[in-house]
């Protein structure tokens, strides 16, 4: 981790244990890393860490999920697509201050429609198309689908689904 530490968050779910963390769990009982799993939080001895949080907390007006980034470097937002709006996004990434290491912002997500600001911000706008792999600006761009998985990891009634 040489030092970076992310946020990993969800825009509208404040307990991450039952998705994201329980990915995190499954993946770490696998892959040889040298790092400590504690609650909400992934400790690696190169002081990095990544951090596993809700933005949102009971009211929809709250936004204090998203508060204190100076000390985080990175923060990538599982479904994205649940990020109400690019000024909301905006504020978040200018509170990655972090000197010393690159301060960088990373979306996943599952477009639901091209009328959504994500699209319009970082699509249309930079000319770039849909299901795209590309570098513009900025902005990398990596697009995937059930097709980048091999079959033997999908179980066959959502390979079904899919196809």
């Amino acid at each position: 981790m040489y030092g970076h530490k992310i946020y990993y968050a969800r825009y509208t779910n404040d307990s991450l244990e039952d998705t994201v963390i329980s990915d995190f769990d499954d993946v770490l009982k696998d892959v040889p890393l040298d790092c400590r799993f504690l609650s909400n939080r992934i400790k690696y001895p190169s002081d990095g860490e990544i951090v596993f949080k809700g933005l949102k907390r009971g009211s929809k007006a709250q936004t204090a999920g998203g508060k204190g980034l100076s000390t985080f470097n990175c923060q990538v937002i599982e479904e994205a697509e649940e990020h109400p709006s690019l000024k909301e996004f905006d504020k978040m990434k200018l509170s990655l201050r972090r000197e010393g290491i690159a301060n960088y912002s990373i979306l996943l997500l599952n477009p639901t429609t091209n009328n959504h600001w994500i699209y319009n911000h970082f699509f249309l706008s930079n000319g770039v198309s849909e299901g795209s792999n590309c570098i513009v600006g900025n902005t990398c761009y990596i697009h995937t689908t059930y097709l980048d998985v091999p079959k033997q990891f999908h179980t066959p009634e959502n390979w079904a689904l899919y196809e």
